[in-house]
């Protein structure tokens, strides 16, 4: 066993083991002339997940007793984390996805409604090594719904689609925010977005086309961070504006135009 191990085991670790799954799904599917519908349920349970442990200072009894069993430089040792099988978790969940075909504009046309439900569940863990903020983190970090509606465009020499993202509420957390959800009542929840993503194709041939699209078309940008008068805020020490956990990320608009060949 080397040092490292030494250390991690004076201080309650114990031989890591695999996480184990069980899960379930079922669903259902239905077409109604040019409508198409499915839906799905999902139920998936993950035992002895892995984690790694808060910070932890050693005591003068620990370090005397990993000097007794030689391990090196043990006073400069200032904190100690570790991994350990430690929290067990359910996550559920609904996917909806709606289809319609016509023809619309001389061309042929689709639209697509895609929505899906989402939510983790922390069963059982160790407030000690997993902790709060950790669970808080897991819970609703990702926004529980989420949902994009299409419309896709096809003539004889020119294809496009529209699509609009719809995310909802999630916890805003950032390396700058000093609060954390330990705390009850510093959660932050992040307001609601929507972004719209376009793409306009010309085929030249069956081998080549141009495309011009743009994703998050009008420049969306997430909540601003909002540390709720938080000790540190002034300081904003990583330059942070906008939440990590955004589920669009934070650089704005993409524009794009592109050529393909295909051989």
């Amino acid at each position: 066993m080397c040092s490292s191990d030494l250390v991690a085991v004076q201080l309650g670790a114990n031989e890591l083991t695999p996480e184990e799954s069980e899960s379930m799904a079922f669903g259902a599917v239905w077409s109604l002339n040019d409508f198409h519908f499915t839906l799905d349920y999902y139920n998936i349970e993950v035992t002895d997940r892995i984690s790694q442990s808060a910070k932890r200072n050693l005591t003068a009894e620990d370090k005397a007793i990993l000097k007794a069993d030689g391990v090196p430089n043990v006073d400069s040792i200032q904190q100690v984390s570790y991994f350990t099988n430690d929290f067990d978790t359910t996550t559920e969940g609904v996917d909806f996805v709606a289809n319609y075909t016509t023809s619309i504009l001389s061309g042929d046309s689709t639209f697509s409604l895609a929505y899906n439900y989402n939510k983790t569940t922390v069963d059982d863990f160790t407030p000690a090594i997993t902790g709060a903020g950790k669970v808080s983190r897991l819970e609703n970090d990702l926004p529980n719904h989420r949902a994009t509606l299409t419309w896709a465009q096809n003539w004889d020499d020119i294809s496009m689609f529209t699509r609009v993202n719809y995310y909802g509420e999630y916890q805003g957390v950032h390396v700058d925010w000093i609060g954390t959800p330990d705390e009850p009542g510093t959660e932050i929840n992040a307001d609601a977005e929507v972004t719209v993503d376009v793409e306009v194709t010309y085929h030249a041939s069956e081998e080549f086309k141009i495309s011009l699209g743009a994703q998050n078309l009008f420049d969306e940008y997430p909540s601003r961070l909002d540390f709720k008068g938080q000790t540190g805020a002034d300081n904003n020490s990583w330059g942070g504006k906008y939440y990590e956990t955004s589920p669009f990320g934070f650089n704005g608009g993409f524009y794009y135009l592109k050529a393909t060949y295909s051989f």
